[in-house]
């Protein structure tokens, strides 16, 4: 294991109570909107990858048959039963995306919310999934979005800035290209979902240093008309207060044969 995905790991068991104390990530319109694309039924077996503090797995269980919450943050698991552990169709377990050390062909349903910017491989990611689903089973991602190309660096930057394990936030059409790679059946997916973020919340989660802290705070000051007027950044004494994180919603399927 390299020292980098090590060091990774250590960040995200640091950060787990702050995660698990969000209201955004417990109950945020985007959670709604994902649940309502996976249609979830009561015989589904469904799989969480990169379940964090569990809260997307929680969601879930009151709908379905059984959830597994994966996750390669050992603070993060334990925040995750610590919150949890007390539904009965619900198990967390240590896993990857693109290693989840599932059986083939045992889940009718897949969510992977707020985690896919992380993965290293968005193909080996996509074909896990492929190989884990049943035939015929769905999945949901919903996931930070680069909206326009012209806005690609600032927000790339932005988001590398406040977290050193943030890979990458696509642009749709290149989540379209990944599903028809990958062998899934993208069957819709839209960037209309967003969140308003409050910068200072936002920033407490990534556990920055004060140096950190004023490095994003001067890159939003960086931002131009184009970038301000997208995400609609809001500040109050030429510091940055607010901002809208877009999301890409998508719905892909496992074809039958």
């Amino acid at each position: 294991m390299s020292s980098v995905i090590e060091s990774s790991k250590a960040g995200w068991s640091a950060r787990a109570t702050q995660y698990a104390q969000s209201n955004l990530h417990k109950a945020g319109d985007d959670l709604k909107k994902l649940l309502a694309l996976a249609r979830p039924t009561w015989s589904d077996i469904c799989l969480d990858m990169g379940t964090g503090a569990g809260h997307t797995a929680a969601a879930l269980a009151p709908h379905v048959r059984s959830v597994l919450g994966i996750d390669p943050s050992e603070g993060m698991l334990r925040q995750a039963m610590a919150s949890y552990g007390n539904l009965n169709n619900l198990e967390f377990a240590y896993g990857y995306a693109h290693d989840s050390n599932q059986q083939s062909e045992s889940f009718d349903l897949i969510t992977v919310r707020h985690t896919a910017h992380h993965f290293p491989s968005i193909a080996k990611f996509l074909a896990e999934a492929k190989r884990v689903l049943k035939p015929g089973g769905r999945m949901v991602i919903l996931d930070e979005v680069t909206p326009h190309v012209e806005v690609d660096d600032w927000y790339d930057g932005l988001q590398r800035l406040r977290d050193a394990s943030h890979r990458r936030a696509y642009l749709m059409r290149e989540w379209q290209d990944f599903v028809d790679n990958s062998g899934l059946r993208w069957i819709c997916g839209d960037d209309r979902t967003t969140l308003q973020i409050d910068v200072a919340s936002w920033l407490a989660r990534g556990s920055l240093s004060p140096e950190d802290f004023y490095i994003v705070y001067e890159h939003f000051l960086m931002a131009d008309t184009k970038e301000r007027s997208i995400f609609h950044i809001k500040f109050e004494s030429q510091s940055a207060t607010s901002f809208v994180m877009p999301f890409a919603l998508i719905l892909v399927e496992k074809p039958l044969e």
